[in-house]
Protein backbone atom coordinates (compact mmCIF):
# COMPACT_ATOMS: atom_id res chain seq x y z
CA UNK A 1 0.00 0.00 0.00
CA UNK A 2 0.88 3.48 -0.66
CA UNK A 3 0.07 7.03 1.13
CA UNK A 4 0.95 10.69 0.03
CA UNK A 5 0.11 13.51 1.32
CA UNK A 6 0.99 17.56 0.81
CA UNK A 7 0.87 20.20 3.68
CA UNK A 8 1.97 23.39 4.49
CA UNK A 9 3.44 24.72 7.46
CA UNK A 10 2.70 29.32 7.98
CA UNK A 11 3.80 31.22 10.83
CA UNK A 12 5.23 34.52 12.23
CA UNK A 13 9.12 33.80 12.41
CA UNK A 14 11.48 36.33 14.38
CA UNK A 15 10.94 39.37 15.40
CA UNK A 16 11.83 40.91 19.04
CA UNK A 17 12.39 44.23 20.58
CA UNK A 18 16.34 44.28 18.76
CA UNK A 19 14.74 44.19 15.20
CA UNK A 20 14.14 47.29 13.61
CA UNK A 21 13.31 46.72 10.05
CA UNK A 22 10.33 43.44 11.13
CA UNK A 23 10.14 44.17 14.81
CA UNK A 24 6.88 41.77 14.43
CA UNK A 25 9.07 39.65 12.51
CA UNK A 26 8.15 38.33 8.81
CA UNK A 27 5.61 35.14 7.88
CA UNK A 28 7.46 32.40 7.10
CA UNK A 29 5.86 29.50 4.86
CA UNK A 30 7.03 26.06 4.84
CA UNK A 31 5.62 23.43 2.27
CA UNK A 32 5.21 19.26 3.52
CA UNK A 33 5.53 16.28 1.26
CA UNK A 34 4.42 13.04 3.08
CA UNK A 35 5.39 9.66 1.61
CA UNK A 36 4.79 6.26 2.50
CA UNK A 37 4.87 2.69 1.08
CA UNK A 38 4.24 -0.32 3.23
CA UNK A 39 4.47 -4.02 2.10
CA UNK A 40 2.28 -6.99 4.02
CA UNK A 41 3.13 -10.73 3.79
CA UNK A 42 7.36 -9.29 2.94
CA UNK A 43 9.14 -12.26 1.04
CA UNK A 44 6.18 -14.33 2.11
CA UNK A 45 6.84 -14.38 5.40
CA UNK A 46 4.30 -12.83 6.92
CA UNK A 47 6.58 -10.47 8.01
CA UNK A 48 5.55 -6.29 7.04
CA UNK A 49 8.07 -3.71 6.20
CA UNK A 50 6.79 -0.15 6.31
CA UNK A 51 8.80 3.57 4.97
CA UNK A 52 7.57 6.86 6.16
CA UNK A 53 9.27 10.37 4.81
CA UNK A 54 8.52 13.42 5.00
CA UNK A 55 10.46 16.12 3.29
CA UNK A 56 9.68 20.39 4.01
CA UNK A 57 12.02 23.04 4.07
CA UNK A 58 12.43 22.93 7.82
CA UNK A 59 12.56 18.92 8.40
CA UNK A 60 13.65 15.71 6.37
CA UNK A 61 12.58 12.52 7.75
CA UNK A 62 12.32 8.76 7.02
CA UNK A 63 11.10 5.86 9.63
CA UNK A 64 11.74 2.67 8.38
CA UNK A 65 10.27 -0.32 10.52
CA UNK A 66 10.58 -3.79 9.97
CA UNK A 67 7.71 -6.51 12.00
CA UNK A 68 7.98 -10.28 12.31
CA UNK A 69 4.86 -11.73 13.84
CA UNK A 70 5.12 -15.19 15.43
CA UNK A 71 9.12 -15.25 15.69
CA UNK A 72 11.06 -18.41 15.76
CA UNK A 73 7.26 -20.16 15.22
CA UNK A 74 6.17 -18.83 18.65
CA UNK A 75 2.24 -16.88 18.38
CA UNK A 76 3.44 -15.02 21.63
CA UNK A 77 6.17 -13.84 20.14
CA UNK A 78 7.07 -10.86 17.61
CA UNK A 79 9.94 -8.72 16.61
CA UNK A 80 10.48 -5.17 15.48
CA UNK A 81 12.91 -3.20 14.00
CA UNK A 82 12.98 0.29 13.24
CA UNK A 83 15.41 3.16 12.11
CA UNK A 84 15.22 6.68 12.48
CA UNK A 85 16.47 9.09 10.48
CA UNK A 86 15.93 12.95 11.13
CA UNK A 87 16.98 16.45 10.07
CA UNK A 88 15.36 19.14 10.96
CA UNK A 89 16.06 23.54 11.27
CA UNK A 90 14.49 25.47 14.11
CA UNK A 91 14.08 28.43 12.52
CA UNK A 92 16.73 31.09 13.05
CA UNK A 93 18.43 29.21 15.82
CA UNK A 94 19.74 25.80 15.03
CA UNK A 95 19.75 23.00 12.96
CA UNK A 96 19.89 19.09 14.14
CA UNK A 97 20.51 15.50 13.18
CA UNK A 98 19.10 12.34 14.63
CA UNK A 99 19.83 9.08 13.72
CA UNK A 100 17.99 6.19 15.88
CA UNK A 101 17.87 2.45 16.08
CA UNK A 102 15.36 -0.03 18.08
CA UNK A 103 15.04 -3.58 18.34
CA UNK A 104 11.82 -4.86 20.52
CA UNK A 105 10.54 -8.65 21.10
CA UNK A 106 7.16 -8.26 22.28
CA UNK A 107 5.76 -11.36 24.31
CA UNK A 108 1.88 -11.74 24.93
CA UNK A 109 1.29 -13.46 28.51
CA UNK A 110 -2.54 -13.18 28.12
CA UNK A 111 -5.23 -12.08 26.11
CA UNK A 112 -5.11 -8.52 27.87
CA UNK A 113 -1.03 -8.71 28.74
CA UNK A 114 1.61 -7.88 26.39
CA UNK A 115 5.46 -7.27 27.63
CA UNK A 116 7.68 -5.60 25.59
CA UNK A 117 11.61 -5.94 25.98
CA UNK A 118 13.45 -2.55 24.12
CA UNK A 119 17.01 -1.76 23.07
CA UNK A 120 17.37 1.90 21.31
CA UNK A 121 20.19 3.41 20.08
CA UNK A 122 20.60 7.47 19.66
CA UNK A 123 22.73 9.68 18.35
CA UNK A 124 22.08 13.35 17.75
CA UNK A 125 24.30 16.11 16.29
CA UNK A 126 24.17 19.78 15.91
CA UNK A 127 24.72 21.02 12.55
CA UNK A 128 26.85 23.92 12.19
CA UNK A 129 26.72 26.81 14.64
CA UNK A 130 23.88 27.14 16.97
CA UNK A 131 22.61 30.75 17.39
CA UNK A 132 21.34 30.47 20.65
CA UNK A 133 22.44 29.98 24.06
CA UNK A 134 23.42 25.63 24.35
CA UNK A 135 21.15 25.75 27.34
CA UNK A 136 17.91 26.79 25.38
CA UNK A 137 18.35 24.04 22.54
CA UNK A 138 15.34 21.34 23.88
CA UNK A 139 16.45 18.04 25.50
CA UNK A 140 16.15 15.82 22.60
CA UNK A 141 17.62 17.85 20.37
CA UNK A 142 20.99 18.38 22.80
CA UNK A 143 23.74 16.69 20.71
CA UNK A 144 24.26 13.06 22.25
CA UNK A 145 24.73 9.30 21.99
CA UNK A 146 22.84 6.78 24.14
CA UNK A 147 21.58 3.56 24.60
CA UNK A 148 18.60 2.72 26.52
CA UNK A 149 17.24 -1.00 27.38
CA UNK A 150 13.61 -0.81 28.46
CA UNK A 151 10.52 -2.80 29.11
CA UNK A 152 7.18 -1.88 29.05
CA UNK A 153 3.98 -3.84 30.69
CA UNK A 154 0.81 -3.14 28.77
CA UNK A 155 -2.78 -4.35 29.81
CA UNK A 156 -5.07 -3.56 27.84
CA UNK A 157 -9.26 -4.49 28.52
CA UNK A 158 -10.93 -2.14 26.31
CA UNK A 159 -13.61 -3.49 24.36
CA UNK A 160 -12.35 -1.86 21.28
CA UNK A 161 -8.61 0.09 21.08
CA UNK A 162 -9.39 2.07 18.46
CA UNK A 163 -13.27 2.46 19.59
CA UNK A 164 -13.26 2.65 23.12
CA UNK A 165 -16.49 2.92 25.24
CA UNK A 166 -15.75 0.81 28.11
CA UNK A 167 -12.82 -0.83 29.98
CA UNK A 168 -8.99 0.17 30.72
CA UNK A 169 -5.87 0.37 29.44
CA UNK A 170 -2.37 0.63 31.84
CA UNK A 171 0.81 0.56 30.76
CA UNK A 172 3.92 0.62 32.60
CA UNK A 173 7.56 1.90 31.22
CA UNK A 174 10.94 1.27 32.36
CA UNK A 175 13.91 2.68 30.88
CA UNK A 176 17.71 2.92 32.11
CA UNK A 177 20.81 4.70 30.45
CA UNK A 178 24.22 4.08 32.19
CA UNK A 179 26.85 5.78 31.65
CA UNK A 180 29.76 5.35 29.95
CA UNK A 181 27.60 1.71 28.50
CA UNK A 182 27.38 2.96 25.12
CA UNK A 183 26.25 6.44 26.66
CA UNK A 184 27.78 9.72 27.16
CA UNK A 185 24.73 10.24 30.10
CA UNK A 186 22.89 8.21 32.65
CA UNK A 187 19.15 8.60 33.65
CA UNK A 188 16.72 6.64 34.44
CA UNK A 189 12.71 6.72 33.61
CA UNK A 190 9.72 5.82 35.17
CA UNK A 191 6.18 6.41 33.19
CA UNK A 192 3.09 5.06 33.95
CA UNK A 193 -0.58 5.35 32.40
CA UNK A 194 -4.03 4.46 32.87
CA UNK A 195 -6.87 4.86 31.01
CA UNK A 196 -10.76 3.91 31.80
CA UNK A 197 -13.79 4.34 29.56
CA UNK A 198 -17.43 5.05 30.40
CA UNK A 199 -20.20 4.38 28.27
CA UNK A 200 -22.59 6.84 29.43
CA UNK A 201 -25.23 7.01 26.75
CA UNK A 202 -25.03 5.11 23.05
CA UNK A 203 -22.97 7.86 21.44
CA UNK A 204 -21.43 9.29 25.00
CA UNK A 205 -18.37 7.69 26.53
CA UNK A 206 -16.59 9.47 29.41
CA UNK A 207 -12.78 8.47 29.11
CA UNK A 208 -10.21 9.70 31.87
CA UNK A 209 -6.36 9.16 31.85
CA UNK A 210 -3.81 9.40 34.85
CA UNK A 211 0.10 9.61 33.95
CA UNK A 212 2.74 9.01 36.21
CA UNK A 213 6.32 9.83 35.83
Amino acid sequence: SMNVGVGAEIGRIGGGTTSLDSPAGTTGFSPRFLFGISRLNFFGLGHTMSLQTLVSTLEQRALLTYVAPQFLGNPKLSLQFSGLFDISHDVRTFSARREEGSVQLAQKLSRADTLQYRVTYRDVTILGTPLISSYLIPLLAQPVHVLVPSMSFIQDKRDDPIDSHHGTYTSIDLALALHGLGSQTGFGRVVARNSSYYQLTKDLVLARTTDFG
